[in-house]
């Protein structure tokens, strides 16, 4: 009887053994996959999203009339706007696929719901550590800035009212500069915050919808604009991206978020291909991924 409780204990013991190793090696995997689930995913068949082997990429989803924008740099992630309600729930469940599990930043361009829509959805699932909003309020739209202000308190996100020249980290080798905080009137798209992403000797400049008022803004006011990469304002619309402003710029991609409702203008066209620039859209060319090493900025994948 003593013989057989021996091994049975013994034989229990052999089992714990096991189970701690196999958590172990479970918990060892986690640490040294950290930041490289992506590649995982996409080994597995898991995503449909591209992959790069640089560190910092940008990658622009196909939402239709709307923008979602993320941006990595190695464990570090942001996202600017979040398309609409509709979206959110698949857009979380892809940053989760690609081993996003927070935040760094949310921008919240301006509050028009093809830009705020799907952030419920997304922080419901991924927390975020600050979201940055314009400050400009008006009496048209104070109420549209309360709820706003109420959503991303109701997931505990600090907000901050962004300011022109503001400069925030994002990792190594990066910070992200405020170029605009809009400009003060009832037309909400002119309220966009502006950001110019540096990494390295890179640069990528981010319009929301902004329009020309706010690139004539930005324009007298000396601030450095010339960017590899400019996300066009305003899904290409003819209110936005004037010749000039593009010229000053001097990118070499120019993306277009775009789709039936808010269509490319022929106008934005005309303009990018007096430059020389062929416009990169989410309408044609489906999700966007632009990768830089901090040299040079390449286009990655479309499709």
């Amino acid at each position: 009887m003593e013989l057989g409780q021996t091994f049975q204990r013994k034989k229990v013991i052999r089992w714990l053994k096991i189970g701690f190793l196999v958590v172990y090696s479970i918990f060892v995997c986690a640490v040294s996959l950290q930041g490289k689930w992506e590649k995982v995913y996409s080994i597995c068949g898991l995503t449909d999203q591209p992959t790069t082997t640089l560190p910092f990429s940008v990658r622009i989803f196909d939402v239709g009339s709307a923008d979602c924008i993320l941006i990595r740099n190695q464990t570090h992630a942001m996202l600017i706007d979040s398309a609409t309600a509709d979206k959110g729930v698949e857009l979380a469940q892809t940053l989760q696929r690609m081993g996003i599990s927070s935040l760094d930043y949310v921008v919240a361009t301006h509050p028009h719901v093809d830009h705020i829509g799907g952030f419920p959805e997304i922080l419901a699932r991924i927390p975020a550590k600050k979201a940055l909003i314009s400050p400009l309020r008006s009496v048209k739209n104070y109420a549209v800035y309360r709820q706003l202000n109420a959503m991303f308190g109701s997931f505990q996100v600090p907000i901050h009212e962004s300011v022109v020249g503001e400069v925030f980290p994002f990792g190594e080798l990066c910070q992200i500069q405020v170029i605009s905080a809009g400009v003060q009137g009832d037309d909400q798209n002119e309220a966009s915050l502006v950001l110019r992403v540096v990494y390295g000797s890179v640069s990528m400049l981010f319009m929301g919808d902004a329009g020309e008022k706010s690139e004539e803004s930005v324009l007298s006011s000396g601030t450095p604009l010339h960017s590899d990469l400019i996300k066009i304002g305003h899904h290409g619309s003819q209110t936005s991206s004037s010749l000039h402003f593009l010229q000053t710029v001097n990118p070499k991609y120019a993306v277009v978020s775009c789709g039936d409702v808010s269509p490319l203008s022929e106008s934005t066209l005309l303009d990018l291909d007096q430059l020389g620039l062929r416009a990169y859209r989410t309408d044609l060319d489906g999700n966007l991924l632009f990768a830089t090493d901090g040299t040079k900025c390449e286009m990655e994948y479309s499709g």
